[in-house]
């Protein structure tokens, strides 16, 4: 176990206002090995100031109906973080499993409000948020080396919680590999699903994806053969505001994705004289 103390000031100053805030810094560490297993367990207690873009004075109009304005009364915000970890090690298999939450208080968070015919885009110091995310990583490798499967599933949850509103999300996804070697030759296949990430009002959806990718493999040189998307000609990624005053969606995608197939060549070019030493 490891115990450690510290400590952080945030400062900043625009016009005649200016802001300083100190952090105490705690953190901990404990860990435990039993015979095949290790467990870990970490936890801190942080902090982080404002963006200077969100504690700008300034307004923008974004469209004739939107203004994106700055708030320079943000404060700094108090950050708390643990995580519980294990593993076990076999011949032929490996398993870790990771749980992390975390929580911000009075985090600076966006917000929308309605003025003069026009909605404001701006940022305050919200009441809290909240982010569990449970991951596992399995490692099997049924036939040696030869052989090497990777199945990563995933759970997140968000609780963003505003001063005027409160925001949920759910997110289950998938992360799997396939890597197979035989000689110089290597096969490769992933996948990966949409990875969602909740904060304040919005919600940023990741693209899902796969590949699959053949190479051959010399002291020398290698070449390698890879294809994304082989087997979908959808593509879809997007960001979701869940205003109740003005939301809005904006969703990147096409329904006819071509596949491209990437080379990659590579070589060690090396040349002079060379000398080895023995000690």
């Amino acid at each position: 176990y490891t115990i450690g103390l510290g400590g952080m000031r945030t400062y900043y100053r625009q016009g005649d206002l200016s802001q300083e805030k100190y952090f105490f810094r705690p953190t901990l560490n404990l860990s435990y090995q039993l015979k095949k297993v290790f467990i870990r367990y970490n936890a801190s207690i942080s902090g982080y100031a404002p963006s200077l873009s969100s504690l700008s004075a300034v307004q923008q109009q974004m469209d004739p109906y939107q203004i994106r304005r700055g708030n320079p009364d943000l404060k700094s915000t108090l950050y708390f973080t643990n995580r519980l970890s294990g593993s076990y090690r076999a011949k032929w298999i490996n398993v870790d499993l990771s749980v992390r939450y975390s929580y911000d208080n009075k985090p600076v968070m966006e917000e929308t409000i309605y003025e003069n015919g026009m909605f404001i885009r701006t940022f305050d110091n919200q009441k809290g948020f909240h982010r569990l995310n449970v991951q596992s990583n399995i490692q099997i490798r049924p036939y040696k080396e030869y052989i090497s499967i990777m199945l990563n599933p995933f759970f997140n949850r968000y609780i963003s919680l505003g001063n005027t509103y409160t925001h949920t999300h759910n997110n289950l996804g998938f992360r799997g590999s396939l890597i197979g070697m035989y000689k110089n030759w290597i096969f490769m296949a992933d996948m990966n699903t949409s990875y969602h990430e909740l904060f304040g009002e919005t919600i940023n959806k990741g693209e899902a994806i796969h590949s699959i990718a053949i190479g051959y493999n010399k002291e020398k040189w290698a070449i390698q053969a890879m294809m994304m998307n082989p087997f979908t000609n959808d593509y879809r990624q997007g960001v979701e505001n869940l205003s109740k005053l003005a939301p809005n969606r904006q969703i990147a995608f096409s329904r006819d994705l071509c596949q491209m197939i990437m080379l990659n060549f590579s070589f060690n070019l090396s040349y002079g004289k060379q000398k080895q030493t023995k000690g």
